[in-house]
């Protein structure tokens, strides 16, 4: 009986590791995606905020993000920019605003900016963008998230979208677990669910 039990632990370890490694190559599959052509909109999906009310700031993942975003308007001074993203129990203002100070503070004239401020996931930041953009889209977020990003904008109905992956900050192994990790679990939700 102890045998047949370990032989069922272990298949399910097996079956584990090869899920993980099918997830895996999917989201390496994106992580060195760059925008390619004209692009009419370019989307910023949020990430944590932290500081206080008074003075919010951009993690490191958020900060990769609005400096890539940056770099692309200037590239395409035309787009529209559009930055989307909640407010989480854990941070001090909606993601969607502290994206767009950032990047008036960094020479984008407000009217250039559209705030999207109720997109609490991936899926959510796609469609309540989608009605502000034109054209095609570049899609700017983390290397690790653009896999899954790109699937959902899929599902979400835009068609045309170019992918921005921007390089993560890692400082440490237990960082690199932490994103691939919590990327493995989001992209089965996306798989099964098609949302997240």
């Amino acid at each position: 009986m102890k045998r047949r039990v370990l032989k069922i632990l272990a298949a399910i370890v097996v079956l584990g590791l090869v899920w993980c490694g099918v997830c895996l190559h999917a989201i390496y599959s994106e992580t060195g995606s760059h925008v390619s052509g004209q692009v009419g909109s370019i989307l910023v999906e949020g990430a944590q905020v932290l500081g206080t009310a008074e003075k919010p700031y951009p993690s490191p993942q958020l900060k990769v993000r609005l400096d890539a975003a940056l770099t692309l308007h200037k590239e395409f001074p035309e787009a529209k920019l559009v930055v989307s993203g909640a407010k989480g129990s854990d941070e001090p203002v909606a993601e969607g605003d502290a994206m767009a100070d950032y990047l008036e503070a960094h020479g984008v004239a407000p009217q250039e900016i559209v705030r999207e401020t109720r997109a609490k996931d991936t899926f959510q930041n796609l469609v309540n963008s989608k009605k502000y953009l034109t054209g095609r889209v570049a899609l700017v977020t983390n290397d690790f998230h653009m896999y899954r990003s790109l699937y959902l904008a899929k599902k979400a109905g835009l068609q045309d979208v170019t992918g921005d992956a921007v390089k993560t900050p890692v400082t440490g192994p237990l960082n690199w677990v932490a994103y691939y990790g919590h990327e493995v679990m989001g992209v089965t939700w996306a798989w099964i669910f098609g949302g997240g």
